[in-house]
């Protein structure tokens, strides 16, 4: 079948959770013999020139005009209601980022096409819909709720950030939609209660390579041990990793003094870097990153959705320290990490990790185990999504 994304998030390069999680749901389908097509809103800045040596003939690019202006009522009538109810002007109408001009690119690319199937990434960019007939299986791919989304931040004391809508506002943009994506059961029934659109759990693939190999036994000389945080440089891994060193990170070094703190990703552009704390930058391939640590922290603090770099760490089969919030959206049936929620139990964790390098070794063959199993489920939630396609008239 012609499948296309429509997607204000670039596939290359992976160097943020959102951006992984788009190119490997496109990979997945593109490996189950679609024909996959890439249509890039240049909303964020990407790799363009990776991404049409990846994607070929079958990458389109397309201008992206902020359309603040147009929203200009709708925001003031945001921030005269919120003198009335604190807190709303933090929602936004949920067409509020769409660029409307983005549909005549659209209708071009699927006259010249023909799409059968068209996955739409967030539910905010949902408008692109209108672009297909109703002969087309739309389905957008949510990533996080929107709802209210304001409201987590402000609770931790932190400044809203990106998008936040009103519950009408995203049931209506659900509702463009023949199917809905989750990334976690409990958004999928959120979804399905204010929607009534039918919603398929897809968490995010992971690439399972296995790569984890401890510093005791690989062969190298010996080496000093390191946690590794790997993350984009958004507000709530910023915040997180703050907190974590200066509060957490002195209690760590307390009890293993020798052990360095390796950041990678753009969350390194937040910290300057300073004794203990090793900045290793973006980098093309994690794999580099994931050889050289000991073990992986997640200490997030709060935020929502499916941490990505939770899953991404157990597909590499790391030893991983993380918080009730890192693993929101994870079954704790299987538990392949260790979860601490306060400075002294992080510590101890960790140190407890650093120390028992049978327990590190338990610890990265069940990542590894569970990250297979969870890319077998969802991958075939993701092909009886879209298969019963495969009977339709074309």
């Amino acid at each position: 079948m012609r499948v296309l994304f429509v997607s204000p998030t670039p596939t290359h390069p992976q160097n943020a959770g959102n951006r992984a999680r788009v190119y490997r749901l496109a990979a997945a389908v593109r490996q189950m013999g679609h024909d996959v097509h890439f249509a890039f809103i240049r909303r964020e800045h990407g790799d363009e020139r990776a991404m049409r040596d990846w994607w070929g003939d079958r990458f389109h690019a397309i201008d992206y005009t902020e359309p603040t202006a147009r929203n200009g009522p709708q925001r003031l009538a945001g921030q005269l209601l919120g003198r009335w109810l604190p807190g709303l002007e933090h929602n936004l109408p949920i067409d509020a980022w769409f660029d409307t001009s983005n549909l005549t690119a659209l209708r071009q690319i699927q006259e010249a096409h023909r799409f059968e199937v068209v996955i739409v990434e967030y539910v905010f960019m949902s408008l692109a819909f209108s672009a297909f007939g109703g002969d087309v299986l739309k389905i957008v791919d949510t990533h996080d709720v929107f709802t209210d989304r304001y409201k987590i931040f402000l609770q931790s004391g932190r400044k809203p950030d990106w998008f936040s809508a009103s519950r009408d506002e995203e049931a209506a943009g659900l509702r463009r939609a023949d199917a809905v994506i989750a990334i976690q059961d409990q958004e999928r029934e959120f979804f399905e209660r204010i929607s009534g659109v039918r919603t398929a759990t897809i968490g995010h693939l992971v690439d399972t390579q296995g790569l984890y190999h401890d510093p005791e036994v690989r062969g190298d000389c010996p080496l000093a041990p390191t946690m590794l945080f790997v993350g984009s440089g958004n507000p709530v891994n910023v915040d997180s990793v703050r907190h974590f060193i200066d509060n957490t990170l002195p209690l760590i070094k307390r009890r293993v003094p020798d052990i360095e703190f390796l950041l990678a990703g753009r969350i390194c552009n937040a910290f300057r870097p300073q004794p203990g704390i090793r900045h290793l930058g973006e980098l093309d391939d994690l794999a580099a990153a994931y050889r050289a640590a000991t073990l992986v922290v997640a200490p997030m603090r709060f935020g929502t959705g499916l941490n990505i770099k939770v899953i991404e760490a157990l597909g590499h089969g790391m030893p991983l320290v993380t918080t009730s919030n890192g693993v929101k959206g994870i079954s704790m049936q299987a538990a392949p990490f260790l979860v601490a929620d306060t400075g002294p139990d992080f510590a101890a964790e960790v140190e407890k990790l650093v120390a028992d390098s049978r327990l590190r070794s338990t610890l990265s063959a069940n990542a590894q185990q569970f990250a297979v199993a969870w890319n077998r489920d969802f991958l075939q939630a993701l092909q009886q999504l879209v298969q019963p396609l495969a009977s339709r008239p074309t």
